[in-house]
């Protein structure tokens, strides 16, 4: 894997906008697929049980099969799915689809119809990709007995073409464009974590705080669970609201107080919306390590997560900010991109558009100026979206 290539990864979501997979994909500075392996060796992760398949249950991974060690043996049972192009040039297809197959790889064909490839090759693959936006799909699609999947899929009106398309899943961040400005109805869960982070980041006391948990039984189960979920990676069950805050210290649990924040609303909008909040929230703190203190590092996680606020909560950003007293240095990312922390949140939003190639250039521009090499920032991005997946299991 060439040292300069960038990762991609887009989700895969259902007809019901919930998330089944991801599409990964390493791309040189000009947004262009690179002519490299290496995604196997980024799943498989550096440490023995580091693998992502491992980690995450219920998801599949499609890449390109020129990006996947294909001569390693897959102990993934199809869950990671090779996409083979037209234009790879293989000779033999059949007889290589087969090995593939045999040796635990999933098979994904490449936009055209069906009838356009053998057809021991088409009957092999569970799955067709298809760009939004192409002439005639409902023909292409016919015959194929797989999975339909739309590619290119980034915005609610691209969602709604695919479905009446046909297809069975779609690829892409569509879900993160904003579906209005108006203020929905403030609830009263989001109420109480307000008033919660407001207290907490006043070092306020703990019975103050207690007091306004046991108002809401839900909310002090769900910040428990968090808490002692597999992603914060405590020596020690927390059983107590009291009992977290000596062990975490309020700059600690206001971070999570803010994840709370984020998946409020997960009930009336997209789980995969509030997955990539929280991915960018742990892709923007992991990626602060080494360039900020622990407590900054914190509120990198909320710069993260709440850049996606707005959407989640479809309340205008100001009126979030304007209730949730946040640092400068947050706020300044959130609406300019400047500060302290601007430049890493402006990273981590261009990590899912990089097939643009003004975002890949800018983003290879950053992370050379923040000093994070592709490698490194390859490899936050896995390691956030296995930590956002897993988190409360």
């Amino acid at each position: 894997m060439s040292q300069s290539n960038l990762l991609l990864r887009e989700p895969v979501v259902n007809r019901n906008r919930e998330c089944i997979g991801y599409a990964l994909a390493l791309l040189d500075e000009t947004g262009e697929l690179a002519p490299c392996g290496g995604i196997h060796a980024l799943l498989a992760g550096r440490e023995p049980g580091a693998d992502l398949f491992q980690r995450v249950t219920g998801r599949f991974v499609i890449a390109d099969c020129a990006q996947v060690e294909s001569d390693r043996p897959s102990v993934t049972q199809g869950r990671l799915v090779l996409a083979l192009r037209t234009d790879h040039g293989l000779d033999n297809l059949a007889d290589i689809t087969r090995s593939w197959r045999s040796a635990g790889f999933g098979l994904c064909l490449e936009s055209g119809d069906a009838s356009t490839w053998p057809a021991e090759v088409a009957q092999q693959a569970a799955y067709m990709r298809v760009p939004i936006g192409t002439s005639d799909t409902p023909t292409l699609l016919r015959g194929f007995s797989g999975k339909r999947v739309a590619t290119g899929v980034n915005t609610h009106a691209h969602f709604d073409q695919a479905v009446r398309n046909g297809f069975d899943m779609i690829q892409g961040f569509f879900f993160t464009e904003p579906k209005g400005t108006h203020a929905t109805a403030v609830n009263a869960t989001y109420s109480s974590i307000v008033t919660l982070m407001k207290l907490a980041k006043e070092d306020a006391p703990i019975k103050q705080i207690e007091d306004v948990l046991k108002r809401d039984a839900a909310l002090s189960f769900k910040l428990l669970r968090y808490i002692n979920s597999a992603g914060f990676g405590l020596s020690c069950e927390i059983q107590s609201f009291r009992h977290a805050v000596t062990v975490l210290g309020y700059q600690n649990l206001h971070k999570w107080l803010a994840l709370l924040l984020v998946t409020a609303a997960k009930q009336n909008t997209s789980a995969a919306l509030v997955t990539t909040a929280i991915a960018r929230g742990r892709l923007a703190e992991l990626l602060g390590h080494g360039l900020f203190e622990a407590q900054d590092r914190d509120n990198l996680f909320i710069t993260g997560a709440f850049s996606l606020l707005h959407v989640i909560l479809q309340m205008p950003l100001e009126q979030i900010t304007e209730q949730v007293a946040l640092p400068e240095t947050v706020t300044d990312a959130l609406f300019h991109h400047t500060g302290q922390f601007g430049a890493l949140l402006e990273l981590v939003k261009l990590c899912e558009t990089l097939s643009s190639s003004r975002h890949a250039q800018r983003a290879t521009e950053l992370a050379m100026m923040i000093g994070i090499t592709p490698e490194s920032l390859n490899r936050a991005q896995i390691e956030a979206l296995v930590w956002a997946e897993g988190l409360g299991r």
